[in-house]
């Protein structure tokens, strides 16, 4: 059933629709547990045409009033340009900081490697004199 034919539907015709809707999912939803059920894809369309029922019939009742919005306009090219060139000096920045942040880091992870390995052989000795 198409959206349009929904929304002539009047209330009572919507809750019909609704019930007899739920119905067939759930005998749907019990064939596919039983490996019975060959078309897996009503069980969506069910969900769907449920969730359309109830979106018009709350329409109806006054629930839910839907909202035209009209599409944002376009930024001007620009306060593009201008976002897109704040970013890219920021990335400039930090890649400075990180070359020059590098050479440390590394310096300092040599040292210690180097007294790592020099501790190592120590107990190797240790254990070889043992």
């Amino acid at each position: 059933m198409k959206l349009a034919e929904i929304r002539e539907l009047n209330q009572d015709e919507l809750n019909a629709q609704i019930l007899g809707a739920q119905k067939e999912l759930f005998e749907a939803r019990f064939k596919h547990s039983m490996h019975q059920l060959d078309d897996t894809d009503a069980l969506r369309r069910l969900r769907h045409r449920i969730a359309q029922c109830k979106t018009v019939l709350a329409e109806k009742s006054g629930k839910v009033q839907l909202k035209v919005v009209a599409p944002a306009a376009k930024p001007a090219k620009a306060a593009k340009a201008a976002k897109v060139e704040e970013p890219v000096a920021e990335a400039a920045v930090s890649t400075e900081e990180a070359v020059t942040e590098a050479p440390k880091k590394a310096s300092k992870s040599k040292a210690a490697g180097g007294e790592k390995k020099s501790t190592g052989t120590a107990k190797k000795t240790e254990q070889a004199d043992s």
